[in-house]
């Protein structure tokens, strides 16, 4: 997420500053919310023709879950989210995960245009936080795995990874962007490996930078080189997939009476996703296409 925002400024040029920052936020509300609107407006009328999960659906409960946001704070503001009485969940559970995101989208910009000593100073704040978390001197995962203070080095070291790319880093986000790579290193090898000390999802989270910065760099300088059939769809479809497979647990849970193998979860998900892909995603992506090129 965080190269594509970079990414999306790069492709901006000398457009002013106010129209930038609009059609900027324009593309990000096109490609978060129509696809995750349909999804949870689908589920909400799976719960409601149901009574799966004895939902209880308000005013207020529904908004929150609309605007995604507050869904990343479900381990302070529970009682307001809450649809599935039962089982205490969400209309889409996995979307915390999207809410840290959307702040991330409304971060970013404000780094990106800053000064280059900013980005580097936010990131290694945040890294000082998610080091604090895996230690577990604050609560590892929530601040080391969930909100943002915690997870946001993520997307700023993407930030700077596409400014590499593009020949716009400074020495200083070079060097950061290393060290955080050699920090993390050392910190899977010696403190988690050797001595033991993790919190909730520090092996996940660091194998993850360690694999997904070189991974993503490569990939990248492929794409430049290469041009990728289906790309587009192929995000699209990951996009869908992350929406709709919990959802779709619930609707099998509800027909067969067990919660079904991973494998039909996995299938049920691809076809579903690859409909909602050609229905929503792509039609969106064309808007946002023609929203950019305008300019």
């Amino acid at each position: 997420a965080g190269h594509v925002i970079q990414r999306i400024f790069f492709s901006f040029g000398k457009i002013p500053l106010t129209s930038s920052l609009k059609i900027y936020f324009t593309d990000r509300l096109l490609r978060i919310f129509p696809l995750y609107l349909v999804i949870i407006t689908l589920t909400a009328l799976f719960l409601i023709v149901t009574n799966y999960g004895d939902p209880h659906f308000s005013s207020l409960n529904v908004i929150l879950n609309a605007i995604i946001v507050p869904l990343n704070y479900y381990m302070y503001d529970q009682p307001y989210i809450e649809i599935l009485r039962k089982d205490h969940w969400w209309l889409n559970p996995p979307s915390w995960s999207l809410g840290a995101e959307l702040q991330a989208y409304v971060l970013l910009p404000v780094l990106i245009l800053s000064p280059y000593y900013v980005r580097v100073a936010v990131l290694i704040t945040s890294l000082a936080v998610y080091s604090a978390a895996n230690l577990e001197l604050i609560h590892s995962d929530y601040f080391g795995y969930r909100l943002l203070p915690g997870v946001l080095f993520f997307f700023i070291s993407g930030a700077i990874l596409e400014r590499i790319l593009h020949g716009k880093a400074t020495l200083a986000e070079r060097f950061t962007l290393l060290f955080t790579y050699i920090f993390l290193l050392f910190w899977l090898i010696y403190v988690v490996c050797l001595k033991g000390i993790k919190g909730a999802y520090t092996v996940e989270t660091t194998l993850g930078f360690l694999i997904g910065i070189p991974l993503i760099y490569v990939l990248l300088k492929i794409k430049e080189r290469v041009k990728v059939p289906f790309s587009h769809f192929a995000s699209g479809l990951s996009y869908a997939i992350f929406l709709v497979h919990f959802p779709l647990i619930w609707v099998l849970d509800f027909i067969t009476g067990s919660i079904p193998s991973p494998l039909i979860v996995v299938l049920c998900s691809l076809i579903s996703s690859a409909i909602l892909t050609v229905a929503v995603d792509m039609p969106m992506f064309k808007v946002r296409k023609s929203l950019i090129n305008r300019h």
